[in-house]
Formats: C-alpha cells, sequence, structure tokens
C-alpha cells in the first residue's frame, strides 16, 4: 500500500486522473461500467497516490466515488488486517476513505472500523474524525476495550474532543484522560492576540508561536527608548531575534540593515523560519529596489537567491518577463514531486501580474498536475487568463478532490452549463462539507438567478 515516489498513469486516462483526484475522473467513473472503474478505483484507496499526505486530499473523492459506483470493499477491509502493524502511515487513505463512507451511512465500513479500532495502529484518529457518530449503542459497546488502549497509551492524541467526552460519562478512564488534557494546555490564547508586555521582553529569542503578531506590536513602538532596543536587537546573535528587530524596522520603512536582511534571506538560519521572516520582510521594499535582484537571480542554480527572485515576480513581475515565465511554464514538470513549486509559483505569476493574458500551456498543466493541494493555483491563473475556464474545467472541477479547487470552480462556472446549477445546489445542501467556503459561495450563486 506504499508507493513513493507515486506512479502515475497517464493524465488523459482515467486510471491518472482518478489518481489526480480530477473532478473529470469522477464524472468519468460515474459513467464507466462497474469492471472497469471498481480495480482502477480500488487500486487508488489501497497504493496511496497522493504526492504530499499532510496537503493533499482523497478521502472524501474517493469515498463518494466509492458509494456511487458501489464499490466492494472487501479486499480493502484484507489489506488493512495483512497491514496491522503499520508504522509508516502506509494505510491511512484507506482507513480515511473507510472514515468517510460511515460517515455517509455505509454500514460495512462502520462494522469495518469498529473492527479495526481494536487493533489498527490509526484507531484514534478514526475515533475522533467520526466525532458523535462514534456514540451509538455499537460503539459504545467497545468502550471499555478502547480504554484499555487509551491507558496504555495516553499521547495518542488530544481526550478533549468528541467522542471522548461522551464516552467519559460512563468511562471514568475517558473522563480521566480528557481532564488531564485541559490541564495540561488549560485555556489557549489565540495565536494572533496582541502581544504583551515590554519591548526587552518581545525581543527574547522566539520559541514558539507567531513571530508576525510581534513584528506589528514593535513596529507601533516609536518611542527613542523603543527604537534603540530594537536596532541593538539587529545584532542579536539569536536569529529569529534578528529577523523579528529587521521587519519591526522594515514596517516602519527604515531600511537601514538591508545587507542584513538580505544575508538572512540567502543563507540558511537556524531556525529555519527566520529566513522566512527575513524573505517577507525584503519583500516590503518598493519594485523600483526589488526588480533588479529577480532580473538577476529568476534563473539562478542557487536555491536562495531563486527562491527571493521568484516570490519578488509574484508581487511585482513587468511584461518584460513574460517570454520568460511563458518559457519557464512550459518546461515545469507536472508530475515530478520535487518540481511541484514551480508551477504554483508560475501560476501565482501570472494571477497577480497577468490577468487576461493567455498561456496555453497551463490547462495542459493543470490536467496533469498530480499535487492535488497546489492545484487551486493554477486554477486561479485559468479563471483570469483563459476565457472557456467557466465552460469546461470550472465545471468538471465542482468534483475536484480539493475544496479549494471547488471554491474557485463554484467561483467561475457558468450558469449556462447543463448541470452546473444541479451540482451547485447539492454543494449548498451537503452536510458533511466541511469547508464553510463551499456552501457560501454556492449559496450566493444560486441567490443570484432569484435576485
Amino acid at each position: 500500500m506504499s508507493n513513493w515516489p507515486p506512479q502515475y498513469a497517464p493524465a488523459r486516462t482515467l486510471a491518472g486522473k482518478l489518481q489526480r483526484g480530477l473532478g473529470t475522473g469522477f464524472l468519468e467513473a460515474l459513467a464507466a461500467p462497474p469492471e472497469v472503474v471498481h480495480p482502477l478505483l480500488l487500486d487508488c484507496i489501497r497504493v496511496d497516490p497522493r504526492v504530499d499526505h499532510q496537503l493533499d486530499h482523497r478521502d472524501v473523492y474517493y469515498a463518494e466515488l466509492a458509494q456511487r459506483v458501489a464499490l466492494p470493499l472487501t479486499s480493502v477491509f484484507e489489506d488493512l488486517i495483512d497491514a496491522a502493524s503499520d508504522e509508516g502511515e502506509k494505510t491511512y487513505l484507506a482507513v480515511c476513505v473507510l472514515v468517510e463512507l460511515a460517515r455517509r451511512g455505509h454500514e460495512e465500513a462502520d462494522a469495518a472500523l469498529r473492527d479495526y479500532v481494536h487493533w489498527g495502529p490509526f484507531w484514534h484518529s478514526v475515533c475522533w474524525q467520526l466525532g458523535l457518530l462514534a456514540t451509538t449503542p455499537k460503539w459504545l459497546a467497545l468502550v471499555p476495550a478502547l480504554a484499555v488502549r487509551a491507558e496504555q497509551n495516553p499521547d495518542e492524541g488530544s481526550w478533549d474532543r468528541e467522542p471522548f467526552p461522551t464516552w467519559g460519562r460512563d468511562e471514568p478512564r475517558f473522563k480521566a484522560l480528557a481532564e488531564e488534557d485541559r490541564r495540561r494546555w488549560g485555556k489557549r490564547a489565540s495565536p494572533l492576540a496582541k502581544p504583551r508586555g515590554t519591548t526587552a521582553k518581545l525581543l527574547e529569542p522566539l520559541t514558539s508561536g507567531p513571530a508576525t503578531p510581534i513584528i506589528a506590536e514593535l513596529a507601533r513602538r516609536g518611542s527613542p527608548r523603543d527604537l534603540e532596543l530594537i536596532e541593538a536587537a539587529t545584532g542579536s546573535t539569536f536569529a529569529m531575534t534578528r529577523a523579528i528587530a529587521i521587519s519591526a524596522q522594515f514596517e516602519r520603512g527604515d531600511w537601514r540593515n538591508w545587507d542584513a536582511a538580505l544575508d538572512m534571506a540567502l543563507h540558511d538560519q537556524n531556525p529555519p523560519y527566520a529566513t522566512g521572516i527575513a524573505n517577507r520582510a525584503i519583500l516590503n521594499a518598493p519594485a523600483d529596489v526589488l526588480l533588479p535582484y529577480a532580473r538577476k537571480w529568476k534563473s539562478s542554480p542557487v536555491f536562495r537567491r531563486q527562491h527571493l527572485a521568484w516570490s519578488i515576480l509574484k508581487q511585482y513581475a513587468t511584461p518584460e518577463f513574460l517570454p520568460w515565465i511563458e518559457a519557464r511554464l512550459e518546461r515545469a514538470s507536472a508530475s515530478k514531486p520535487e518540481a511541484r513549486f514551480d508551477a504554483t509559483s508560475l501560476a501565482e505569476m501570472i494571477t497577480n501580474r497577468f490577468s487576461g493574458h493567455p498561456f496555453p500551456s497551463l490547462g495542459r498543466k493543470f490536467d496533469a498536475f498530480t499535487y492535488s493541494f497546489g492545484r487551486r493555483y493554477l486554477a486561479e491563473a485559468l479563471a483570469v487568463t483563459d476565457p472557456t475556464f467557466p465552460t469546461t474545467r470550472a465545471f468538471t472541477s465542482l468534483w475536484d478532490c480539493e475544496s479549494s479547487v471547488r471554491v474557485i470552480a463554484a467561483e467561475h462556472v457558468s450558469l449556462e452549463v447543463p448541470g452546473s446549477m444541479e451540482r451547485l445546489r447539492e454543494m449548498a445542501a451537503d452536510p458533511l462539507e466541511e469547508d464553510s467556503r463551499i456552501r457560501k459561495v454556492a449559496e450566493r450563486r444560486l441567490g443570484t438567478l432569484t435576485n
């Protein structure tokens, strides 16, 4: 069930479309005979095709399709049993597909999960994904046995989210675990809350939490003593302190430490987060300062230089860069995992700077792109450059595996396309849709018909 790097079928085949999680694959699978679609869909579920297991989504896509085509699940169950000691997340996608099927009322999947939680490595994840659906009588009968697993592995995950608090009403071991979680973590402060403390305190080495609110707060402090402390911190031996202090100066329009910021952005810092902070600080400079770096480094073999140049072009690319962007997009791989950010970065440049300009290769890249989480960048670029997008890829993308792509599709699909309004109604009424943006966009688009 492991497949790294993923081996993808050609993009124009049904197998390739299903692996990529494309809406065209979903629609074609619905029209295909069972003897064709069943083995292809099973292969996708059993051999995880995702490029990024943390960010790419397939569980809902495969579960909805499996339910629509009445996919037999016996071989999936057998694979889970064979891989009972899985420690490399090789079976995690299959488990998540079963969870989504159970959420949709699939009794066979629910029964398989009730068996799985006794021995499966991802039992805790199964339970919290099901939430209150795991509080039916059949699930409650498992609670004493699962309490033993929980006691043996108290650091398995969070115990203060459903179904564990409900289980804890009658099972003291789950109640104790939930209470311990609440004691340990307490009331979590908002990560974007306004930082408190003296300037000296805010400039102490940051070990956790976001830097952005700290930078914004320091930039607001303008007393001579505050400015003196911030300037002194730009020479700190701690990279995070230097990056935060320089960023605060740049926010105020004070560019005296430009060379120091550039040096941090072009060399790996410890922690790496400091490099990113320096990069973002540099991007506050005006276009006439930044574009010379983009011209010089856009094709540099040195990653940090190229990364900064491309970040500049996302903000400030001018028509002089068009031939380079077109040629680079043509060469960008849509299938090599290590090259996936080339296409997404180029798409961002196109979206931000070249609305209305045709990019003939962009649609082909979208169709072949294997990094589904990043496909939204290509969809955004198509939406502002391809006049056929509303009647072609926007429609089929209403069934894409990524909710961010479905949002863009719902925003731009032509309501003249047969089936588009029916699909928007489905999206607006789906009680299991976790991305609230989809319901809002679908409702708004449908609302335009009655206004």
